[in-house]
């Protein structure tokens, strides 16, 4: 089976890009049947792994040729950036998509209304009525909780040395507001006043101002920032050291952030809201090999 990972964006960081990481790396795990390929004439499942990925000329190309095409939703694509496409992209790309794989019960509950109405074609503003004819068979589609490398993301292997009685962690790729940075920093200023020996690592994208200003911190907070990390050893190794992530994130439908830390036996301060009760359930098998044979499982009834 001949799998085309569609990425035109390029990106390098993001859950997109894991994502797609992570499914190579499982379906080699699980020994599956599979070759990548970089020439969309030659696959068999065309895989989209975010709408804002690709665009719609290609998909439709693609889909004309008779390729099967999978999509991979895990939000709602907000046209504020995705110069007021995203929306549209992601409701077209679902009507013309072989099956539509949902990151999450509580995305796919948040993403039918749209990729079940109506298209508004008459102000084609990327707007969608309420009614008339259903547009979406909920029989092509599916829910796959996101796995992690348990191999790399495990309570084994190298730990930073600690000196203070806690060590937190806030962790973030992407500068969407829904991850609530303001707030995480707000727990561990709380935490800081009850007790000073603890410190705070800080791992990903942050705005140039934010860093130069100490994070906004003014009690004088210990904090180490490490900006972004690629290498997932790496990573993991810094996830390991610390002792609690701070993700009080809202809208958030199958953080690998999350999951990551899980595997690395790090405690999870969160609010409850959108996939985190999903995969915070201990009962999830949060390996890559379990999300690699039910991604497999999909394409080969394809």
């Amino acid at each position: 089976m001949q799998i085309y990972l569609a990425n035109q964006s390029k990106q390098g960081v993001g859950g997109g890009w894991t994502f797609m990481h992570n499914l190579r790396k499982g379906l080699e795990l699980i020994k599956a049947d599979v070759e990548f390929v970089d020439n969309v004439d030659e696959c068999d499942i065309y895989f989209i792994s975010g709408s804002s990925m690709v665009t719609r000329e290609e998909v439709m190309q693609t889909k004309a040729k008779g390729k099967k095409i999978i999509l991979r939703v895990d939000n709602i694509a907000r046209n504020s950036r995705n110069r007021n496409t995203g929306t549209t992209r992601l409701y077209d790309f679902a009507q013309v998509a072989d099956h539509v794989i949902f990151q999450s019960e509580w995305a796919k509950n948040k993403i039918l209304p749209l990729i079940d109405s109506e298209k508004d074609e008459i102000n084609g503003n990327g707007l969608y009525g309420q009614g008339g004819k259903k547009q979406f068979d909920i029989k092509r589609s599916s829910t796959i909780i996101n796995g992690v490398n348990t191999h790399i993301f495990s309570t084994q292997g190298d730990k930073l040395e600690k000196t203070v009685d806690t060590r937190y962690l806030i962790i973030r790729f992407n500068r969407d507001n829904n991850k609530r940075l303001e707030e995480s920093l707000d727990m561990f200023t709380e935490e800081w006043i009850k007790n000073k020996n603890i410190e705070l690592f800080i791992v990903g994208n942050y705005s140039r101002e934010l860093v130069n200003s100490y994070f906004d911190f003014y009690l004088g907070e210990r904090y180490q920032f490490f900006g972004v990390i690629e290498n997932r050893t790496q990573l993991a190794g810094i996830m390991r050291s610390c002792d609690i992530l701070l993700y009080p994130s809202y809208s958030d439908a199958c953080p690998n952030s999350v999951l990551e830390a899980r595997a690395c036996g790090v405690e999870v301060w969160h609010r409850g809201h959108a996939g985190i009760p999903e995969v915070m359930n201990y009962d999830l098998d949060i390996s890559l090999e379990r999300m690699a044979k039910e991604y497999y499982q999909l394409m080969k009834s394809l």
